[in-house]
């Protein structure tokens, strides 16, 4: 099989917040030499996945209702944790799913997630002049702390900055239908629209797919692509001809072009691809029977 690379961008369309949330948890990057004000990997999954739930949960599939996500004790059997990852899902724990009991026959489940984004990098002309950086204090019993004991530190991205960033899905690590699969985090993709650190007072951005692209290897990122777009106007043109040298370069490169799924479309893609999913864990010995709850104890 292959990895499947969504290449990203991203534009702010009002002032977007990002933080750090502790000492390895930076909302900078170095690119090259350049310190770069960055939507950190971890920020860029969690919108997905809650665009994702807010599908499912309209179809008739339960699973989704009983996951107990964001926790790390999550179902690894809806169409979110099937995708993105979940962990800890226990044999033995009865959930009622549908108005059934049901558990998982044998072991403990943790699913990897087969998505692996790249920092989604900040793209500017003057880094300094577009970034207002401030050091939040905590606030105990009326009275600020010492300076020093910073919580966070924001960054303020002023409207109309733009981003670049990578996706890859791993189809090293499932064989469920491709199409479904990448029309799917298309759609997802296109319909998320907030990121940062204050999602509900500010964040919304504008997501674009600059292209999509099969290839052998995660053989580009963020990273790769920052100085391909860094003093470019046209974003989609500097990429395209960044691929066709690609292709040259490495073998089994090719463009994809997913398709933008509309409802009826999109839920039958996912109930297509949570079927595919879990013949496969069933394939691995993973499956669910019926049972009582005192069967269980």
């Amino acid at each position: 099989m292959t990895k499947t690379i969504f290449i990203v961008s991203y534009k702010a369309l009002q002032p977007l917040m990002l933080r750090t949330e502790g000492i390895y948890d930076t909302s900078t990057r170095l690119a090259g030499e350049t310190e770069v004000p960055s939507i950190i990997t971890r920020k860029m999954i969690r919108p997905l996945r809650d665009t994702m739930r807010s599908i499912a949960r309209t179809m008739p599939d339960g699973w989704i209702n009983t996951c107990s996500f964001p926790t790390e004790e999550m179902c690894c059997y809806c169409i979110d944790c099937l995708i993105f990852g979940g962990t800890n899902a226990k044999a033995g724990q009865p959930k009622e799913v549908n108005g059934k009991k049901l558990r998982f026959k044998t072991r403990m489940i943790q699913l990897r997630s087969l998505v692996y984004p790249s920092d989604a990098l900040l793209v500017s002309k003057d880094q300094k002049g577009t970034i207002e950086s401030e050091t939040h204090v905590g606030v105990k019993d009326g009275r600020w702390a010492n300076i020093g004991q910073a919580l966070y530190s924001p960054f303020q991205i002023p409207a109309g900055s733009k981003f670049i960033g990578t996706f890859m899905i791993d189809f090293d690590k499932t064989k469920v239908n491709q199409d479904n699969l990448v029309n799917t985090f298309a759609t997802v993709f296109i319909r998320t629209r907030r990121y940062g650190g204050r999602t509900a007072q500010e964040g919304l951005v504008e997501p674009q797919i600059l292209a999509v692209i099969d290839t052998p290897y995660e053989c580009i990122t963020s990273y790769d692509l920052y100085s391909v777009v860094k003093e470019k106007e046209d974003w989609s043109k500097a990429i395209n001809d960044h691929i066709t040298k690609l292709m040259e370069e490495v073998k089994g490169v090719k463009p994809l072009t997913p398709k933008i799924l509309q409802e009826t479309a999109l839920r039958s893609s996912i109930e297509a691809l949570t079927a595919q999913f879990r013949t496969e864990l069933k394939q691995e010995g993973i499956e669910v029977q019926e049972t009582k709850v005192q069967d269980a104890k």
